[in-house]
């Protein structure tokens, strides 16, 4: 007499389920047979079985030597490590990063070491703009522009930047050593004026990072009678910031109109940007370039 073929389904992992199972489905793996009947009986059927335990158990402790677990034992207190995710600085608000190879016509100011620590406008093949208290206490020495490094052979500071201790004219021409052949700026003709509310685009290296203000993020508020050389900007939706000082405004036709300057603060807050008027200055920036002309 056959006995009926049983399905069975495979244990997990545990050596112990293993064990189990095997014990309990012996019939599996002995054909069923009148010799299968008679060897289940008595002292014959103890000892095969005996021998089946001893034998699965050594293959269940196989198994559980070269299986791994499948899940890790939660982590102890002190053991998670925490990962951040990168966040950019608040002065990035309203302003995105931009490559080396974008806008190449706005550089960096270097020291000798390569250090940028503030920003520059090609006006001509071998002049760049820039904000005058950039070049007071420090003689800069590179112009880097696409990732070219440009020597700057000498510096011409406006004559009225300052007024006793008070900054009045922030501008001053660099002349460098080798033509750059990034595209000058366009600068505003004469007569040129900026109505208040104008979208500004601003460049520079606040931070140290090159970057670039996002569109409707920067506009013109306008010219305090006391400070008439330069244009305001409310720090509203993004701020210039240290290192853009001498980098460019754009206006909404991409004209250069200012270089930027200086930026305020006051209890801990910033109220204004500030960006000299190139408009008022276009004279003395042709005829500085005329006297350093390019060799």
């Amino acid at each position: 007499m056959t006995q009926p073929h049983r399905r069975s389904h495979l244990p997990s992992d545990s050596p112990r389920k293993w064990g189990l199972f095997l014990f309990t489905n012996l019939d599996i793996f002995i054909p069923p047979s009148p010799l299968d009947i008679y060897m289940k009986r008595g002292a014959v059927h103890s000892l095969l079985l005996a021998f089946a335990l001893v034998l699965l158990q050594a293959c269940a402790w196989d198994i559980a030597a070269t299986t791994a677990p499948k899940s890790a034992p939660p982590p102890k207190c002190g053991e998670i490590e925490l990962v951040e995710a990168p966040v950019e600085p608040v002065f990035m608000r309203g302003f995105s990063r931009i490559s080396e190879c974008e806008d190449t016509t706005v550089g960096a100011l270097a020291r000798e070491d390569g250090t940028v620590y503030g920003s520059g406008v090609l006006v001509g093949a071998s002049h760049v703009l820039t904000a005058a208290h950039c070049t007071e206490g420090i003689t800069p020495y590179w112009f880097i522009s696409g990732g070219e490094f440009f020597k700057i052979r000498s510096v011409t500071v406006h004559p009225q930047y300052k007024i006793g201790e008070v900054i009045f004219v922030d501008l001053a021409m660099l002349r460098l050593d080798a033509p750059c052949p990034a595209t000058p700026a366009t600068l505003p003709q004469e007569g040129y004026q900026l109505a208040r509310g104008d979208d500004l685009t601003a460049i520079g290296y606040g931070g140290g990072i090159r970057r670039k203000s996002n569109p409707g993020v920067l506009w013109n508020y306008g010219t305090l009678v006391e400070e008439p050389t330069v244009f305001k900007i409310l720090p509203l939706d993004g701020t210039i910031w240290f290192g853009d000082s001498g980098g460019a405004i754009y206006d909404n036709s991409g004209v250069l109109v200012g270089i930027i300057a200086s930026l305020g603060v006051a209890r801990g807050h910033l109220f204004e940007n500030s960006a000299t008027r190139l408009d008022l200055f276009r004279n003395w920036i042709t005829e500085t370039m005329e006297a350093t002309p390019c060799n």
